[in-house]
């Protein structure tokens, strides 16, 4: 097993912090507003890219915990995690890993 090593020595050079300490952000990385400038563009001519939340897919969990437990959509099975698998919530033994 490898020996513990300090945090420091993964630290570079102070004098490389001091210089990107100086240069401004880029456009690209604005994220009070939250808009992002175009790819390619100059600062003055970006338009920022608004996304509509109605044509954005809601995220889906991958998997559900219960601690009571539930049923597995396959095989009836009370287990207290399951796992999505083609719209249902199945238990480890009945995912298709």
């Amino acid at each position: 097993m490898p020996t513990d090593r300090s945090l420091d020595e993964f630290v570079g050079d102070a004098a490389d912090d001091d210089a990107d300490a100086d240069e401004a952000p880029s456009p690209e990385s604005d994220t009070e507003s939250g808009e992002v400038a175009a790819a390619g563009s100059d600062e003055e001519d970006a338009e920022p890219v608004v996304l509509d939340p109605s044509t954005v897919d809601p995220a889906e969990p991958t998997y559900s915990w219960s601690a009571d437990g539930a049923a597995c959509a396959a095989c009836g099975e009370q287990a207290t995690t399951r796992w999505r698998q083609d719209g249902d919530y199945v238990c480890a033994d009945c995912k298709e890993w």
